[in-house]
């Protein structure tokens, strides 16, 4: 039976709403814990991001070199840097950082295209993991979150 706006209120069709989703069926278990799942991943996330904002380097081993070709990449008619630097493109494992933060440096200071990248690829290191759950199990969970205690190691 529907309402006047045309919504499922479940009375009468024996189904417990006008179909959708089980979880819908189940009284939303389903979509709580996908909310629960989308508000704990982003506190993580915050947590996470504390050292890369608190601070004026983020405590990463080798970050002030990839701002330092950031920032070479970014300014090619500096005639000193000229003189010691030449763009060679080629495929690197630092191109994915090359070429996002070189978009991200034409709106904006290096520094700033540097932590902006950073957030994007803890945001995906983090959001990884649950998608990749939500695919293998059918269902969100708690467990792919504790990569956030780890995303800081001895290899970054």
């Amino acid at each position: 039976m529907t309402d006047k706006i045309g919504i499922g209120t479940g009375i009468g069709n024996g189904n417990g709403g006008s179909g959708g989703s089980p979880a819908r069926r189940t009284g939303g278990a389903g979509a709580l814990a996908a909310r629960l799942s989308v508000s704990l991943f982003v506190i993580c996330l915050a947590i996470v991001l504390v050292p890369i904002l608190a601070v004026e380097y983020p405590p990463l081993l080798d970050y002030p070199n990839h701002l330092a070709r950031l920032y070479i990449l970014t300014h090619p008619d500096d005639p000193w840097l000229a003189e010691f630097y030449r763009i060679n493109w080629s495929f690197v494992p630092n191109l994915g950082f090359d070429l996002i933060g070189y978009a991200l440096a034409q709106v904006m200071s290096v520094e700033l295209a540097g932590r902006v990248f950073l957030g994007i690829a803890f945001a995906v290191a983090l959001s990884a993991p649950m998608a990749l759950h939500r695919a293998l199990y059918g269902r969100f969970s708690l467990l792919p979150l504790f990569v956030g205690a780890v995303i800081f190691n001895r290899a970054v």
